[in-house]
This record gives structure tokens, sequence and C-alpha cells, in this order.
């Protein structure tokens, strides 16, 4: 096989100013450092700062338009592919787009890679895993597919962006989760929780949520919350709070004592950030907790979020804080930005 030295991606979009996706700018800029000539087809451009040898394409791709955006994509990257057969293509994040070239891409014998960290086997991963060079995820259990063609390379933290806080901690008090407001983060269940840890032990908890709804299915989860827990609002300990820009993150993380998560499927990226700025990490995250550990010590099987909060809430700080180094520690060695980019390298390139 000939030298692959121009690299193609596919992304949603090139927009530092998203609130979700902002990343993915990031994410083309590391990996840049590892060919000569990248070029990116998203499907939107908004504010971005690129390396000299990235090139950025737009399919203009609209939401709810999938079909005739979908004819677009295919058109700009074909086009594309056509003259540049010499090259390998990442798919971050665009099991879409990255099936409905799966199939010429193979019969061009271009090598070919899809990010996916989800727990859900949509059928566009299965045409991927079956057409593709392989699937790269950040842990085993990020990806519901097992077999050889799957790879895992931790996770993609900034560590420019999510620096260690300073700010010394005397209790466990204020309590936070930054993530959507769907029903997958059992948002709810954390509440329930708070609310009865806090009467049992008689201590003065409060949590925010910070995050919006994004779907239909999660405005209606997002209402039927607000409405359950009203009186908690009322009463000052219960926040809801909408998303926050990326880069607004970290600073946002140091105002609270500790990250309070519930969501057990793939490892969520906000908690192993979190973990980067030294926020205490209470989780039932299998993931997460297979990498860093527990507070309470018992095993995964008879683990709940709330003996893991009992269990924080017990320990002194200078313990909590010795396990918070601890974990970054871990965090720096498997889930930098500058080592996802080189391990993806690695696999992207090999014969």
């Amino acid at each position: 096989m000939l030298q692959r030295k121009t690299l193609l991606v596919f992304n949603y979009c090139m927009d530092l100013e998203d609130p979700l996706l902002s990343h993915q700018v990031e994410a083309v800029n590391e990996l840049s450092k590892y060919f000569e000539k990248v070029t990116v087809i998203t499907g939107r451009v908004g504010l971005h700062e690129v390396s000299t040898n990235v090139q950025i394409l737009s399919s203009n791709w609209i939401v709810g338009q999938p079909i005739k955006s979908g004819i677009k994509f295919a058109k700009l990257a074909s086009k594309f592919i056509r003259r540049n057969r010499n090259c390998v293509v990442f798919s971050h994040m665009t099991e879409v787009q990255s099936a409905m070239l799966s199939i010429p891409l193979r019969i061009l014998r271009i090598p070919h890679f899809l990010w996916y960290a989800h727990t859900y086997k949509s059928i566009f991963l299965t045409i991927n895993h079956y057409f593709a060079n392989g699937i790269i995820t950040s842990t085993k259990g990020s990806c519901p597919i097992k077999s050889d063609k799957v790879f895992s390379v931790g996770q993609a933290i900034n560590i420019d962006n999510f620096g260690f806080s300073q700010k010394k901690k005397t209790n466990i008090n204020d309590l936070v989760h930054i993530g959507r407001f769907d029903q997958s983060k059992n948002i709810s269940e954390i509440i329930e929780v708070v609310k009865k840890i806090a009467t049992c032990k008689n201590v003065e908890l409060t949590f925010t949520q910070i995050g919006s709804p994004t779907t239909k299915a999660a405005h209606s989860y997002f209402a039927h919350t607000n409405q359950k827990f009203a009186q908690a609002i009322k009463e000052g300990w219960l926040k809801f709070q909408p998303s926050i820009r990326r880069s607004g993150v970290s600073k946002t993380l140091e105002n609270y004592d500790a990250f309070l998560h519930a969501y057990n499927g793939s490892l969520d990226k906000s908690i192993v950030e979190a973990t980067f700025v030294g926020i205490p990490v209470i989780t039932t995250n299998p993931e997460y907790l297979a990498i860093f550990g527990s507070w309470s010590k018992q095993s995964l099987d008879s683990l709940t979020l709330e003996n893991e909060l009992e269990a924080i809430l017990n320990m002194q700080m200078i313990d909590i804080t010795r396990e918070v180094e601890n974990r970054r520690i871990v965090a720096i060695q498997g889930h930098s930005l500058n080592n996802w980019a080189l391990q993806i390298s690695k696999i992207l390139v090999r014969d």
C-alpha cells in the first residue's frame, strides 16, 4: 500500500461556538499534525481556526432534510475522492454519512474508519462495521459491537482547556450535572437521591442541572421533571440552567464541589472533563468506574448512586483530594486529546 499522506474527515460542524460539537475543530487540528494535508467535509461551518494544512468543504447539511442533504454530501465527497484516491477517511461521529460511502470506499480500497462512542447499535453502525476497515471508540463498553475491527483509544479531552482547579474545597455540598436534559441521563433519579441523602443525613445539599433538552421527547421529560420537583425549585436547592458553551465548562465546574452523574451507557465525556478539572465525580457509569474506581468500593453489580454519594460524604477532604489527584493522572494517561489523535493516526495509516 502506498503511504497515505492525505486525510479526509467527515464531521457535523466546524464551529468553535457550537455548545456540543466545538471539539470537532480541536480534533481536526490535532489530527492534522500527522498528515501532510487534511480535508474536512462538514455539514456546517461557523467560527473556526484551523492549521495551515487543513481545507474545509461544507455540504450545508440541513436538519430535517436528510435526503436532499445526503445527496449533496455524497456528491461533494465523491468528487473529492475521485481526485484523491490515495487518502484515508476518518468519519468523526457521522455514522450516516459514513455508511452512505462505505461501499464505494470499500470497492476503491480506500481505508475508512468511523468514530462511534454510543451503546446504541444503529443500522448505520452495522453497515459501517461490515464495509469499513474499523470502528474507533473510547472504551470497549462504549461500542455495542465486539470484534477485532473495533479499536479503543480513550476520550479526547484538551488538557489546555481543562486545567486542574486550584480552589480548595472544605465540604461536599454543591452538586452539579452538565449535559443535555435527557431521560437517558436519569436526571430525575439524581434529584431523588440528593433529596433522600440530604434528609437522611441532615446535610445541606444543592443540585444544579446545566443543559437544555434537544428533542421533542426531551422537552416533554424536562416539563415533567420541572413539575415533579417544583417544590424543590421553590426551596432553592434545585436549579435548572440552560446549556453553556464548551469553552465555559471548566470555569463553571470550579463553582461546584462534585459532579453527580447517572448515565449508564458509554463513557460520558463530561465526567472525564470533570476529572481533569479535579472535581470529584460521583457516578454509576460502568465505563468510568472500570477505569477510575468508585468511592464506596462496592462491586459494580451492587453499586448505586445513593451509596456512592453517601460514601464520599463520609470521607475526609484530604482523602477525597488525594483520590481526585490520582484520577486526574489516569485521565491524562489515557484520555487526553493529543493521546487520542496519536492513537487514531496510528490506526489510520497502518497497513
